[in-house]
This record gives C-alpha cells, structure tokens and sequence, in this order.
C-alpha cells in the first residue's frame, strides 16, 4: 500500500487538459481488451469492471491483490509475506483449493498464480470479468478472469520520477517513460524499488461491534510488532515496439519482478518458527499485430519462469529449505473478423505449465520433495461470435472453447515415481445477451459452464513420500474428472452520465460439481483422488454511483460510490452431507467518495467491509494452542471487519505531485487469514516530478 503513494502522480494533470470533461467520464470512451481485441466496453454484452489509472493510484495497494480487494468485492486469503490468491462469486480463495481466477497481462497468461507479486507500478488499467469464461480462456476461468493492461505510448516522449516515504520506514523509488523514439519505434518503461525497513504493527482496534468469542479469536494481537515482516522488492518492465505500417506492429514486453529478501514469521505467534524467502519472476512475450481487410490478427507467444525458494530459517547461517519451478509458456493466434454490424473471433492456443519441486534436509542434503515433476499442457480451440441487432439495442455473444489436454508425470529425483501420462477432452459453451430497454437502461443475462483441470500428479502420478511419519504411497486416478461449473446471472443496468448515475444489480447461481479431493484406498494402502464433492452458491452484486460533478457539467467530479457482492447460499456437499463453505466470505463490499478538480486536486475516501467466514482452527488444534480457549473448536466464525484509507495529492505547475495516504486510518485491527494479521494505520508522503 506505501508504494502506491509515490504512484499519487499526474492524477490531476491528466484531467487539466482543455478537453471535454464529460467526455472524459463518458462510460462511452472506456475501451477494455480482455478478449485480446480492443473493445468498446459498451458493445460488449460481458459485464466488465474497468478500473482506470485514478483507481490505481489513489487506491493504497502494494499489488494486484491489494488493488482488487478494496475495489471490485473480490474475496481474499492474503498472507503477509508476499502470498496471496482471489476467488469470485463463492469461489475460495484459499491456495490450497486450486486457481479459480485467471490472471492475465494484456491477455496473456500472467506467469503466476500469486496475486502479491503482480506490481500495479506498470498498469493502466484493469479489467475484472466475473463469471465463467472456460468458454475463451480454458482451465482456471471458473470464477472469473482479471486482465491487468499495461501502456502503450506511441505519442511524445513522456517521463516522470517519484519517491515515497512512511510508516515502517518504506520507502519506494520509481521512474516511468515511454512514447515514441522515431516514426516506427515506441517504447514504455517502469521501475520500482521498494523496502519496508521495519516490521509493521498491527491494529489496535475494531470499528464493528465484537463479541467475547471474536476477540478471543485475534487473541493479543492488538496494537503489537508483527516480527520479521520486512522485505525489498523490485519491479521492472520494458516494451518496445516497431510499427511496421499504420495496420501491423510488433511488441516486445519484458518483467522482472524481485522479492529478495522476505522474511516470514509465519503467522502472529510465530507458531513454526521465523523463515526467509525469495521470489524471483522473469516473463517476456511478443505480440505482432495486423489487419487484411476486416481481418484483425494477433499472434503472440510467450514464456514465464517463476522461481521461489524457502530458507530453514530467518538466520545468517540458514540454508534454502525448499524450491519451487514453476514455468508457463504457450502462444495464442487469433483472428477478428469484422462481419458487417457483427464481429467473429477464432483462434487457437497453447498453455503450458511445468512444476518442479526440491527438498533439502540440510545445505547439502537433498531430500524426498513434496511431489513430482510435472506437466499440464492444454490446446485449445475457441469461436465467438457477436451479434448487433435492432439498431445495436440487442447484442449478443455466442462462445465455445474445444479443449485436450496432456498430463505428463517425470520421474523425480530422490522421489520414487513412475513416469506417466494422460489426457483429458472439453468442451465449454458461453452466451451473453444484453438488450437496450431505454438508451440508458438494459438488461443483461449470461449462462456458461467452466472447468479446472486436475494437476497431471492427480491424474497419472504414482510415486512415494517419505517423512517423519513413514512411507506414503500415492496413486493418480485415470478416471479423475476435472472440477465443473454451470453458471448464470441476470441483472440491469443503468448508465447516464448526463445525470451522474450508474447502477448494476445481478443475480447468479452456480453449481459445481466434481470437485476433487484426496482420498485413503485401503485396499492398496495408497492415497489417492476422487470427484467427491459438489457445491452450489448464488448471491448478488451491486453497484451504484452518483457524480454530483453532473449537476455543474462536469467542471468538477465530486462521486460517491459502492460495491457489494452478497452470497446467500454457499455450501459444499460431500457424501451426503451439506456443511457451509469454508474461506469464503458471505459479504464483500467496496464503497466511499472521490473528488477531482480536473485541475490540480484529487482526493479519494475508500472503505472495505467483509463479512464474517469459516476457517479450520489450525493455530489451536495442533500443537501448542495461541489461544487456549479455542482448543475444542475445530472450526472458527471469523469476525466482520471495516477498513478506510484516505489519499489525496496536488499537482503544481503539471509538473510537481505531492501526495498524501493514511492507509488503514481507523487501525483495524484485521486478517484475510487466521493468525496472518494484516498492517495496522500507515501514513505515506510522495512527490514526483513530470516531464
């Protein structure tokens, strides 16, 4: 979150050009590319999120996941040092239950299933598509998908250069540029330092009322040192294109993401003991570009190496415990067919992921790792179409996405495994419809199925572990089915910018079945996995919005707005029996007051509410409890809790951003995990100069 305040930058100047001011809040202009096409985002039936550059930058957020939670009613399990996974519409968050979201950069595969280290340093805007989108996208689209797009400057050399300092002793240093260096070639760059020197301190009170058996669950955390939660990281990105004629250009973008060092304490009371870790990513893709006629082409491939290793200890002598590979890499070729008032998009696509995993039992004893080498390699084949009908008041989108996969298991070093493999065949229909009742009133409505598939150990494995507690044998099951979803929702809408107004209410239903878990064969002593599980969850979303801005023509924007998402039913079935949804939060919302002066001025009041969530007990139920009086409870109610930050800058002469944040001002005192307590109030102040 301190990070964004150097970001406070130009969110003033932006809007102090001589233009159109109602243009500039025209939901009309916003152009999105989730679908690897630049789209209005009112020609499309999707429902889209946008946030826009202001969000990014007033919004307090070290990262993707800090920007979502607190923006767009996403539910979330972060942890302090640098980890962090969304779920949507029900889907659990929690890490451990698989990748429900699908995270993008510019359309491509982000390179990581780790929310915390997508840096918002080198994002224009971002794009959230909630529902299911298996239909386009393939595995992992169930919940929903998040498209972070990055900038694209071809016009005059622009640069600008910003430092922060607050609370913990952070501090972040940045420097942005891009435009065009010749005719043909345009370049965007960005880099980012950021250290939080000290451990930070968690909050010393809670805004909601909280009963006896709440404040027994945070226990005597209040107002105290988190230890060994400091870390460096940094960020850097690169892209360079070469426009070879008004209709094709070729991008280059490079990443480089660095967390080195991160030290973990694990949870508040330390429970396992103080670590250090480090995260290392490296993602480079190209994307050449081009029209024939009504034919807009793409092709892009890519490749991603993640690297993040585990020490023993937080100490000069610890030694690095365990690594985790993870590689993806593929290409995409797709083709936009303009059909008359109707658009086609075609394509085919490959993604490939790869796990490596090692184990050390000392600095130079390598040991059993947790799992084998693997791979899940996916083809895929996709259509959609979409229509315009009675004068563009009715549009539509009709979608399917052909499937094969591969599974491929390697023998693994100290891990006795067989080498083997499989394959999986789907297919997943999608249609979204949207139709203009009044030009700023309409109705939308979406079905669709989404699938994840299994990880190729689950499918194919057969290999033994090792451990403290004797030999475990594990056995994939051929006859493993990926996890299903079928999904609806309908809802209306309406837009009028003239009056200041915008409003969505929808309603979904989901229905998940197959869902894999682990499972004891006695019959061959081994562990294996089975589709023993289904669930179902339905709820609402809502926003609504109102520009006060609208009644003086926009000379100013002075807004109010709010966000929530409502689950009224999310529970999971298993033999039989229905228990409620564990890591999953029955209310998220977003909501406060923004104000900009289209001059120099701009200042933002956002707060979040979360709703109370069910967690197994692990801090007390294992080993030595923290908190003794929570020994017999197995399962937790975490309480509700409230958090507002207040940011705000001022640009002198468009040159000069002097920024303010108090993130957390009120001091909650909260957590998205049990015992994982997040910062209590931090004060931050930027300035950056443009030119």
């Amino acid at each position: 979150m301190t990070l964004l305040c150097a970001f406070l930058i130009g969110s003033s100047t932006m809007y102090a050009q001589k233009a159109d001011s109602l243009k500039m809040v025209n939901l009309n202009e916003v152009t999105v590319s989730s679908f690897r096409v630049k789209s209005d985002l009112n020609s499309l039936p999707q429902t889209i999120q946008v946030l826009k550059k202001t969000d990014i930058q007033e919004v307090p957020n070290e990262s993707l996941s800090e920007l979502l939670k607190k923006t767009s009613g996403v539910d979330v399990v972060e942890y302090p040092a640098f980890l962090s996974s969304i779920g949507m519409r029900g889907f659990s968050p929690s890490a451990l239950n698989g990748n429900y979201t699908m995270l993008m950069v510019n359309g491509l595969p982000s390179g990581t299933a780790n929310v915390s280290t997508l840096d918002m340093n080198n994002a224009e805007q971002v794009e959230v598509l909630k529902g299911p989108y298996s239909s386009f996208f393939g595995s992992g689209a169930m919940a929903g998908v998040v498209n972070v797009v990055t900038p694209m400057s071809t016009d005059t050399i622009h640069s600008k250069i910003g430092v922060s300092y607050g609370s913990f002793n952070t501090y972040s240093i940045k420097a942005q540029s891009g435009g065009a260096i010749t005719d043909k070639l345009s370049y965007d760059f960005s880099g980012n330092l950021m250290r939080e020197c000290s451990d930070y301190k968690t909050g010393n009170s809670n805004l909601l009322n909280m009963s006896t058996y709440d404040k027994e669950i945070m226990g005597n955390s209040y107002g105290q040192t988190f230890q060994n939660t400091s870390f460096t990281k940094y960020d850097g990105n690169l892209r360079l294109g070469y426009s070879f004629s008004k209709d094709w250009m070729l991008n280059l973008y490079e990443n480089v993401f660095v967390a080195d060092p991160i030290y973990d304490n694990g949870n508040f009371w330390g429970s396992y003991g103080s670590t250090e870790k480090s995260i290392r990513r490296w993602s480079q893709s190209l994307s050449l570009t081009g029209k024939i006629g009504d034919n807009s082409l793409k092709f892009s491939p890519y490749y991603s190496s993640e690297m993040t290793k585990y020490y023993n200890s937080a100490t000069d002598s610890n030694y690095v415990s365990n690594s985790n590979s993870y590689k993806s890499y593929g290409f995409v070729l797709q083709d936009g067919i303009k059909l008359g008032d109707h658009y086609a998009i075609v394509g085919i696509d490959n993604h490939s992921e790869k796990y490596v995993n090692q184990v050390w039992a000392a600095a130079d004893d390598r040991t059993t790792p947790y799992q084998p080498d693997y791979l899940n390699s996916a083809n895929g084949i996709f259509a959609q179409l979409r229509f315009n009908f009675l004068h563009d008041k009715l549009t539509t989108a009709i979608g399917g996405r052909y499937d094969l996969t591969y599974f491929s298991v390697y023998k693994t070093a100290y891990l006795p495994t067989v080498s083997s493999s499989d394959t999986y065949k789907t297919f997943n229909p999608n249609i979204n419809v949207k139709y203009a009742i009044l030009p700023e009133l309409n109705v939308h409505a979406s079905a669709g199925t989404a699938f994840l598939a299994p990880t190729a150990f689950e499918k194919a494995g057969i290999y033994s572990v090792s451990s403290a507690y004797g030999v475990t044998t594990y056995t994939g099951n051929p006859s493993l089915q990926p996890e299903k979803s079928k999904t609806y929702d309908v809802g209306f809408a309406y837009n009028n910018v003239h009056y200041g107004i915008s409003a969505d209410v929808t309603y979904f239903k989901t229905k998940r079945i197959d869902m894999i878990v682990s499972s004891y064969n006695a019959s061959n002593d081994t562990i294996t996995f089975k589709n023993a599980q289904s669930a179902t969850m339905d709820g609402m979303e809502c926003s609504l919005a109102y520009d006060f801005g609208s009644l003086s023509g926009y000379k100013y924007s002075l807004k109010v707005y709010g966000n929530l998402t409502h689950l009224s039913t999310s529970t999971v079935t298993s033999d039989g029996v229905i228990s409620p949804m564990k890591y999953v939060r029955k209310d998220n919302a977003s909501f406060g007051v923004e104000y900009h002066d289209f001059k120099a001025f701009a200042f933002r009041l956002n707060g979040r509410f979360v709703g109370h969530r069910y967690e197994d007990n692990y801090l007390d139920t294992w080993g030595t409890p923290v908190r003794p009086a929570l020994v017999n409870d197995a399962v937790l109610d975490y309480p509700d809790f409230m958090v507002f930050d207040l940011s705000g800058s001022y640009t002198l002469s468009k040159k000069y951003t002097f920024g303010l944040t108090i993130a957390n001002m009120l001091n909650e005192n909260y957590s998205e995990k049990d015992g994982y307590n997040m910062p209590g109030r931090s004060i931050t102040a930027s300035v950056s100069y443009s030119f």
